[in-house]
């Protein structure tokens, strides 16, 4: 009797390495799953990662391009110079003046701004034409106190008057000279221009 019971234990012992051993072949045999869904997770977080990253430098690129399209036409923009302010029959024929020698200006109410550049020439050639003369002449309108918020464009444009007028008197002072009117033109200086044009002057 003695040697079957200890045949049963070694048996049951053996039954029990058995399922022990199994039950260890059957988690190692689960961990490459776990490892690949790990893996998986991964791969997935990093391309999100690379995903988001992308939008981001795309949206970068688009923001410096419409950064550098708005310089550029803030560049290429012309400076105007306020003409004058006209009554509403003066108004017509110098616009209709303006229209036939194909000039560029803008129109705020009865005021009329031409391009700095032209401003010389488009003074000269409303004069040969004999349109009227405006009831408020454009450099009284930049001595007018604006009050707060003066821009940059209207300061450079009260110098440059300034400076026209200090010239003007210069030359009247000469004994030749009854009376004299000067007109600068001073080109914008720009940083993307390798050679900027040079400041020229028309005396009257």
């Amino acid at each position: 009797m003695a040697d079957k019971s200890t045949d049963l234990t070694v048996s049951n012992g053996g039954s029990d390495g058995a399922l022990i051993a199994s039950s260890d072949l059957d988690v190692e045999g689960q961990n490459p799953d776990l490892e690949e869904r790990s893996a998986s997770k991964f791969d997935m977080a990093v391309g999100d990662l690379d995903l988001l990253r992308q939008v981001v430098l795309v949206l970068s690129i688009s923001i410096c391009v419409a950064l550098i399209v708005m310089l550029f036409f803030w560049v290429k923009e012309p400076e105007m110079r306020p003409l004058g302010v006209y009554e509403t029959e003066e108004l017509i024929p110098v616009l209709d003046y303006l229209d036939q020698q194909q000039i560029n200006y803008k129109l705020d109410g009865n005021n009329v701004s031409v391009e700095s550049s032209e401003y010389n020439s488009i003074k000269l050639g409303m004069v040969r034409a004999g349109v009227n003369k405006p009831t408020e002449a454009g450099d009284d309108i930049l001595l007018q106190d604006m009050g707060f918020g003066v821009s940059q464009r209207l300061e450079q444009e009260r110098l440059k008057l300034s400076r026209e007028r200090q010239l003007a008197q210069a030359i009247e002072e000469m004994k030749q000279v009854r009376k004299a009117r000067v007109l600068l033109a001073l080109p914008k200086h720009s940083v993307f221009v390798r050679h900027n044009q040079e400041a020229s002057a028309s005396v009257f």
